[in-house]
């Protein structure tokens, strides 16, 4: 049984609970880790869906992050998407995105689910940098909503080499002894979304959306049919589409076609 509905999970005037979780074996690992994590500027953390809050941060919140780690103590989660400057929208089209993911394999542990986000946001000197962040669930509910996670953030570098917000899901195949992708989304929020696609590419979705198929469109546009379908699959990965029946509501949502 959920304790939270989809609404109410997404509620950002959700009021804060006390915690029905007490993460012990994962604070036990954590504080270990943390003692070599700390030496080189790394985050780990546990985020309590339930109360909004970090049960645990380590000292290198503060140097992967750039603002000290009580204001995230304090703040919780509202305070970190503030500070990463994350979209409402955003958030809960990833969260969306790893409760279908969870939920199509309910029967995977938790821990055999891992998030990766790569997020790229302003530090207090106004200074670009890139973070990666890999998180597993902790604690879900009947459902699939996750509850709890663990993790940890490592600051990649300075710049705006890579302005884009990624968030890859992967599971653990015990057999194989490797994490499989099985889920990507990339959101460019400082990009204009008339600019998202090049000329060529809304060029192509134009056709698209008229019914040609590929063949017909490098005919057309005298291109390889190679040459096409790298321009889709771009498409479909900027956009977040899965085909071409998405990548025709992302063009007449912002008057591309």
């Amino acid at each position: 049984m959920s304790i939270y509905t989809i609404r109410e999970y997404f509620d950002p005037t959700r009021k804060a609970c006390n915690s029905v979780f007490d993460y012990g074996e994962y604070l036990e690992d954590l504080n270990r880790y943390s003692q070599f994590m700390d030496h080189w500027g790394h985050m780990l953390f546990i985020l309590d869906v339930v109360t909004r809050g970090y049960p645990f941060l380590n000292k290198g919140t503060t140097n992967t992050m750039g603002a000290h780690r009580d204001a995230f103590k304090e703040g919780g989660i509202e305070f970190t998407m503030a500070r990463l400057e994350i979209s409402e929208e955003i958030q809960k089209e990833c969260f969306m995105e790893q409760f279908r993911i969870f939920s199509k394999y309910p029967d995977i542990p938790g821990e055999h689910f891992q998030v990766k986000v790569m997020n790229p946001f302003k530090d207090n000197k106004g200074q670009i940098r890139s973070i990666l962040q890999h998180h597993r669930i902790a604690y879900k509910d009947a459902t699939g909503l996750p509850l709890g996670y663990y993790g940890s953030c490592t600051w990649i570098n300075n710049g705006a080499a890579n302005i884009k917000i990624c968030q890859e899901i992967e599971i653990f195949d015990p057999a194989e002894n490797w994490w499989m992708p099985v889920s990507y989304l990339e959101f460019s929020p400082w990009i204009d979304p008339d600019k998202l696609l090049s000329t060529r590419e809304i060029e192509i979705l134009k056709y698209i959306a008229d019914g040609w198929g590929s063949k017909q469109i490098a005919g057309k546009l005298c291109l390889s049919l190679h040459t096409v379908h790298t321009h889709r699959k771009n498409m479909l990965r900027r956009t977040n589409s899965v085909n071409a029946a998405g990548l025709i509501a992302y063009a007449l949502k912002h008057g591309l076609i």
